[in-house]
């Protein structure tokens, strides 16, 4: 009967269990990324990625060919050329400014009906430094030392192509809906409450099914919570675990290795989107071996119930 109960038991964490856990583990890992707009920002903000915007990486993944209306430029050479000449601090302003956008759209605070990525700033830089990046454009498109009247006339070709682009571009596609209001906030705090709360009541009653002393519940009730907690703490790890240019060599035509600057920032922005896994899985861990514990705990009834 006593075995019978503990398969029972099993059965119950196994199917429902175990997923109501790891659900309850993974909404609270991703709770702050999904509600606020500042764990993004802090990847812009980073030095990295200004160090990877100078390193003229980015240029490498660029496509051969970037048109735009009838004309056509080299998009390797016009990406470092740019890169080269705009200050890295104002594509990561341009980049927080996109992430207020989605979030401001998703909170109710911004008008229109979808959020938009503002390029103006950009494209005036780009057009007070056109002859600039004109020449270096040339350059590295194999017209190296050309001429004034060569470069003034690319320069103003470049102003033309500038100018085709538009001031903002949609970043979610039309008719996207999104709501972070506080009352959806609320709604979610709460879905989530109510989660944690249905994930310990299975535990609790898989181990009351389970066992029928309070020192074997607590052991079955640590063994059955580390299951969840190692695998969320494990994806936590992950971006240290795993090399991130394995993941994407198979995605990409050059393999990430060749690019430590971007591999140093990829690894840094996935760590720090994992940090919340982190936290819950090694905090639901340390709970899980408090309760694992009680195997070495004695009681006066041990040998009888024994």
């Amino acid at each position: 009967m006593k075995s019978f109960r503990k398969a029972i038991a099993i059965i119950i964490f196994t199917v429902i269990g175990f997923p109501l856990c790891m659900a309850a583990l993974s909404a609270v890992s991703m709770k702050s990324w999904l509600q606020d707009g500042r764990p993004w920002k802090e990847l812009v903000r980073n030095e990295r990625f200004a160090a990877v915007l100078k390193s003229q990486e980015p240029a490498s993944f660029a496509p051969d060919q970037i048109t735009l209306g009838e004309t056509s430029l080299k998009g390797k050479a016009l990406v470092s050329s740019v890169l080269k000449e705009v200050d890295p601090a104002l594509l990561a302003s341009t980049a927080e400014s996109a992430v207020d956008a989605v979030f401001g759209f998703a909170q109710g605070k911004t008008e229109g009906t979808v959020p938009m990525l503002d390029l103006a700033a950009v494209k005036k830089e780009l057009a007070l430094k056109a002859d600039t990046v004109a020449r270096e454009y040339l350059a590295l498109a194999g017209t190296q030392g050309a001429p004034d009247k060569t470069v003034k006339a690319a320069g103003a070709d470049l102003r033309k192509f500038i100018s085709k682009i538009p001031d903002s571009l949609p970043l979610l596609p039309q008719g996207s809906e999104i709501s972070l209001s506080s009352h959806m906030k609320t709604s979610m705090n709460r879905s989530l409450t109510y989660l944690i709360i249905a994930a310990s009541g299975i535990l609790l009653a898989c181990a009351f099914i389970g066992e029928s002393s309070w020192k074997k519940r607590s052991v079955f009730l640590g063994a059955t919570l580390m299951v969840p907690s190692m695998i969320i703490l494990v994806m936590g790890f992950l971006p240290y675990l795993i090399s991130p240019a394995g993941m994407l060599k198979s995605a990409m035509q050059n393999p990430l290795a060749s690019y430590p600057l971007t591999l140093d920032y990829v690894r840094f922005a996935l760590g720090s989107l994992t940090a919340g896994f982190r936290i819950s899985g090694s905090i639901a861990v340390a709970a899980a071996v408090l309760l694992l514990s009680a195997r070495f705990l004695h009681t006066a009834n041990e040998d009888s119930e024994a």
